[in-house]
C-alpha cells in the first residue's frame, strides 16, 4: 500500500525549490511513496531520454511540469503530468493537489470544441479585460465579407461606416495569386463569393467567423480592389483602422497559401501531442487515470505560447512584411497553430493545453490609442520601438519591392497620431538626428540595390533594399533601440534639422514619394578619394582623423564610382550628425558618427532629374549645397577636433 507519510527523496512535492536525482527517484519509488512511483511510471516512456545522472526540478502550475537536466543544468527536455479537465476530483487529494488539469489537444481545429474555447477567449476578452477595453463597437472598413448563414452564400458588402463587429484575416498568399476582388469582378462579388481549392483558407475563416457569431470579414485580395492603384493605395493607408479596430484577427499560421486552408491537418497534431496514460491513487477506489505528455524547450518562456513534444513549426507568416504590422496592430489574435490553437491579447496570453493564461509580450500598438497616457516618454518610446520595428521588418519577405513603404502604413498611423509628430518617408522629424544614422547589415546573400526613383530619397533607409540596422541609443535610461545590439549604447544628436518635405506619389502619405529633402545645419567636411592608396581624407585638417579609424558601411557598394579622376574624387563629404560612446570603447576619436554624401552634379542625369522635381518647391534654396547620400561613417575623429577645425553650414540632402 503506497504511503501518505511525508517522503525524504520528493518531500510530496511541497518544496518550493526541489531538485531530485532519477537514481533517488526509484529510490521513493521502490519505498512505495505514490508520488514517486507516478512520477517514476511517467518517466519510464522516456527513458531513451534519460541517462544516470541526470537531475529533475519541479514547475507546479494547474498541471506538473519535470525539467529534465544533465550535471550542467541544461534542460534536456519537459515532462507534463497532468489529469483530464472533468474528473480530477477521482484521484486522491494529495496527489490531485500537485497534479491539476490540462485540456488534452483536439486532434481537429476546426470541431466544436476548439471554436467553443476560441469563442470563451474571445467573450472573456471582450467582456473582462480591462487593458483590452474599445472605445467603442467598430466602425467597418470601406468593404467587407458578410460571411453570411446557413441559407445565405457570403457576399462583398459594401460599408457606409457604420459600426458592427468584424473579424480580419492575416495570410500568406505564398508566390500565388489568391481569389481577388478587381473592377471587372466587385459587381459578382456583391452577389456572392463562390470559394474552391484555391481558397479554401477563405472559406474556412468564413466559417470561424460565422461560428464566432461575428458578421462580417475582412481579407485583403477580396475587400481591395487589386488592379486599381488609386483603391490599392487609399486602403494601404487605412491599416491602421482595419486591423486596431477588428474584433479578433483570425491568422492562418500553417497554411503556406491560400489552398491549404486554416485547420492544419490532424496526424501533425496527434503526434505532436502523443499521450501517455497511468493509474492514479484514488480516494474511493474509483479508477483515475493520469496523463503524460512531453513538452518542447521551456513552456513558461514568455515566447513559448505554442506547445508540442518537438519545437514548435515557425508560422508561415512571420516572414511577411505586410504581417508584422498586422502582428503588431491586432488587439486580439486567434493562432491556428500546426500544433495547437493559441490566443494573443494585451492582458493574456493562452493556448489550447493549458487551463490558466501566460502574459503576453507587451504591445504598444496593440492597445486602444486613447488608453495610452500621451507624454514626452510615451513618444520616446514610439521613436525607439519605431527603429526596432524598422530592423524586424526589413529582414522579412516582400512579394513587391515596392512595397517597402505601404507595408508599415498601418503602423506609422499609429506612431503619427499618438506622438503628434510629422512622418517623412519612414523617418520621424523630431527624431531625425537619430533616425538618420541607419546603415546596411550586408547579412542577406542578396546585393544591395537602389530602388528605381522615384521611390524615396537617399536619406531614406526605403531607398535601398535588404536589412536594417540602426546605432543603438540609451537616452536616460530609456531602452536600447537597437533590438540586436548586446550593449546598450549612448549617441548625442548634433545635427540640427531647420525643415524637412516630401511629395507623394499616391494619395497614401506614407507611401512612395516623388522628391523628398531635408533642410539642416551641421558641420560638413569636405573629403576626397586617394585611389593610388585608397584611402579617404579631409581638405580642411582635422586633428585626429584618421582613414585608419574609419568604419565606413556603404548604402549600395556598387554607386561608388568604377574609375577614380581627380573630380568625381572631390565630389564627397562627411556631415556631422551625432557622437557614438559604446560602453566597451573609450577612444574619443571614435565618438563622431558621419554621414558620407556625395554632391549632386548638374551633368549628371539621375541628380538633374532629382534637383528639377525638387527645386519645384517653394522651400528649397538653390544657393544652398545638396547632397545625396552614401553611407555612414564612425570613427571620423573626435567632437572637440570637429568643433576646433569644421565650420557649421545650411545644406540639403535629396
Amino acid at each position: 500500500m503506497p504511503t501518505s507519510a511525508s517522503c525524504p527523496t520528493c518531500h510530496k512535492l511541497d518544496s518550493s525549490h526541489l531538485k531530485i536525482s532519477l537514481e533517488s527517484l526509484s529510490k521513493g519509488a521502490a519505498e512505495d511513496c505514490d508520488v514517486c512511483s507516478i512520477l517514476s511510471k511517467g518517466l519510464s516512456y522516456f527513458n531513451d531520454r534519460l541517462k544516470d545522472g541526470d537531475y529533475l526540478e519541479f514547475v507546479i502550475d494547474s498541471s506538473l511540469f519535470v525539467y529534465v537536466q544533465d550535471r550542467d543544468g541544461k534542460t534536456l527536455t519537459v515532462i507534463e503530468f497532468y489529469t483530464r479537465d472533468e474528473g480530477p476530483e477521482y484521484l486522491s487529494n494529495e496527489v490531485r493537489r500537485k497534479i491539476g488539469p490540462a485540456r488534452a489537444i483536439s486532434r481537429d481545429s476546426s470541431n466544436n470544441e476548439c471554436i467553443k474555447l476560441a469563442r470563451h477567449w474571445l467573450d472573456g476578452c471582450l467582456k473582462g479585460h480591462e487593458l483590452c477595453t474599445r472605445e467603442s463597437i467598430p466602425r467597418l472598413p470601406s468593404r467587407v465579407i458578410d460571411v453570411g448563414s446557413k441559407d445565405k452564400e457570403p457576399r462583398l458588402y459594401i460599408s457606409h461606416g457604420e459600426q458592427a463587429e468584424y473579424a480580419a484575416l492575416s495570410h500568406s498568399w505564398g508566390g500565388k495569386v489568391p481569389l481577388e476582388t478587381t473592377l471587372s469582378t466587385i459587381e459578382d462579388r456583391k452577389q456572392a463569393f463562390y470559394f474552391n481549392n484555391s481558397s479554401k483558407t477563405f472559406k474556412d475563416a468564413v466559417e470561424v467567423t460565422k461560428q464566432l457569431g461575428i458578421p462580417y470579414l475582412w481579407i485583403d485580395s477580396l475587400c481591395i480592389l487589386q488592379d486599381s492603384p488609386e483603391d490599392w493605395e487609399s486602403e494601404a493607408a487605412k491599416m491602421c483602422d482595419v486591423y486596431n479596430n477588428a474584433t479578433v484577427t483570425i491568422s492562418a499560421d500553417s497554411a503556406l497559401n491560400t489552398s491549404e486552408g486554416l485547420f492544419p491537418a490532424s496526424q501533425r497534431r496527434a503526434l505532436g501531442n502523443a499521450v501517455h496514460e497511468i493509474p492514479g491513487p484514488t480516494a474511493d477506489g474509483q479508477p483515475g487515470t493520469i496523463c503524460i505528455r512531453e513538452r518542447s524547450g521551456d513552456p513558461f518562456h514568455i515566447r513559448s505560447n505554442v506547445h508540442s513534444n518537438t519545437p514548435p513549426e515557425e508560422s508561415k507568416l512571420v516572414s511577411r512584411g505586410w504581417v508584422l504590422q498586422e502582428e503588431l496592430l491586432s488587439p486580439r489574435m486567434l493562432h491556428f497553430n500546426k500544433e495547437e490553437l493559441s490566443w494573443v491579447c494585451s492582458t493574456y496570453s493562452r493556448c489550447e493545453c493549458r487551463l490558466r493564461p501566460a502574459q503576453p509580450i507587451p504591445s504598444t500598438f496593440r492597445v486602444a490609442i486613447k488608453t495610452v497616457p500621451q507624454s514626452p516618454e510615451m513618444t520616446s518610446i514610439l521613436f525607439m520601438s519605431w527603429t526596432n520595428i524598422i530592423q524586424e521588418f526589413t529582414r522579412r519577405n516582400l512579394t513587391r519591392i515596392t512595397d517597402r513603404l505601404p507595408a508599415l502604413s498601418g503602423i506609422a498611423a499609429r506612431v503619427e497620431r499618438h506622438a503628434g509628430d510629422e512622418y517623412f518617408c519612414s523617418l520621424w522629424f523630431h527624431d531625425l538626428p537619430f533616425q538618420l544614422l541607419w546603415y546596411s547589415d550586408k547579412s542577406s546573400s542578396e546585393p544591395v540595390t537602389r530602388l528605381p526613383s522615384p521611390y524615396a530619397p537617399s536619406w531614406s533607409w526605403a531607398s535601398i533594399s535588404g536589412p536594417i540596422s540602426y546605432y543603438s541609443r540609451t537616452p536616460g535610461n530609456a531602452i536600447s533601440a537597437n533590438a540586436y545590439g548586446s550593449k546598450p549604447d549612448s549617441k548625442l544628436p548634433l545635427l540640427v534639422p531647420l525643415g524637412c518635405w516630401t511629395v507623394g506619389t499616391s494619395a497614401n502619405k506614407y507611401g512612395a514619394v516623388d522628391v523628398g529633402f531635408i533642410r539642416f545645419f551641421a558641420r560638413i567636411l569636405p573629403i576626397v578619394f586617394h585611389p593610388d592608396t585608397e584611402t579617404w581624407l579631409p581638405l580642411i585638417p582635422v586633428s585626429d582623423f584618421n582613414h585608419d579609424n574609419l568604419k565606413i558601411s556603404l548604402d549600395v557598394p556598387s554607386e561608388l564610382p568604377t574609375t577614380w579622376t581627380d573630380e568625381n574624387a572631390m565630389d564627397y563629404a562627411l556631415i556631422l550628425v551625432g557622437t557614438w560612446q559604446p560602453m566597451s570603447i573609450s577612444i574619443v576619436q571614435m565618438q563622431t558618427l558621419c554621414l558620407l554624401v556625395r554632391r549632386m552634379d548638374l551633368e549628371k542625369e539621375e541628380d538633374l532629374s532629382v534637383l528639377r522635381r525638387a527645386v519645384s518647391h517653394p522651400a528649397i534654396e538653390i544657393g544652398e549645397e545638396s547632397f545625396v547620400r552614401v553611407g555612414i561613417v564612425r570613427g571620423c575623429g573626435s567632437e572637440k577636433a570637429w568643433e576646433d577645425s569644421v565650420p557649421f553650414a545650411v545644406g540639403n540632402l535629396l
